[in-house]
C-alpha cells in the first residue's frame, strides 16, 4: 500500500480526487459552460476574507473622510451675577 509523506499536505490532494470524481462522471458543473471570468468573480463574491478586506478599507475611507473635515463649533456661554 502507498504512504504519502507527512510533509505533504492532504487538503490539496482531496480537492483534486473531487475534481477527478466529479470529471469522471460527467457532472453537470462542467457541462454548465461556466467561463473563467464568471468562476473567479463566484468566487471572490463568496470569500469571506475579501468581504473583511472590502469592510477594513470602507471604514478607513470614511476615517479619512471625517479626519480632513474641522470639528464641530460649540458656543460656551456663562453668566456672572
Amino acid at each position: 500500500m502507498f504512504r504519502m509523506q507527512k510533509s505533504i499536505k492532504r487538503g490539496p490532494l482531496r480537492a483534486l480526487a473531487a475534481v477527478l470524481a466529479l470529471a469522471a462522471h460527467g457532472a453537470p458543473v462542467f457541462a454548465s459552460g461556466l467561463s473563467l471570468e464568471a468562476a473567479e468573480t463566484m468566487a471572490l463574491e463568496d470569500d469571506p476574507g475579501v468581504r473583511r478586506i472590502e469592510s477594513s478599507r470602507q471604514a478607513l475611507d470614511e476615517l479619512a473622510v471625517a479626519a480632513e473635515q474641522l470639528p464641530d463649533p460649540m458656543i460656551k456661554m456663562g453668566l456672572m451675577s
